[in-house]
């Protein structure tokens, strides 16, 4: 998992408005979860919407469902 959060991570800082951000911003927080980063996802997750106000709804919903599985 930290391979794919250093991934998600370099993503992001290349292009944090692209297409991909939102997802990778969601992926991001996912892999910290499973790495017992719990804390650390969830204020991924928290600055979302500010981050991202123009993402399509699906990505909102995978926000929403990874924050609820990480227990934020």
């Amino acid at each position: 998992f930290q391979n794919a959060a250093d991934s998600y991570l370099s993503s992001l800082q290349a292009q944090r408005q692209g297409p991909r951000a939102p997802d990778a911003l969601v992926r991001l927080a996912a892999s910290l979860a499973a790495m017992d980063q719990v804390a650390e996802a969830c204020g991924v997750l928290a600055g979302f919407d500010a981050e991202f106000p123009n993402a399509d709804e699906e990505s909102r919903r995978k926000a929403s469902r990874e924050a609820a599985r990480a227990g934020c």
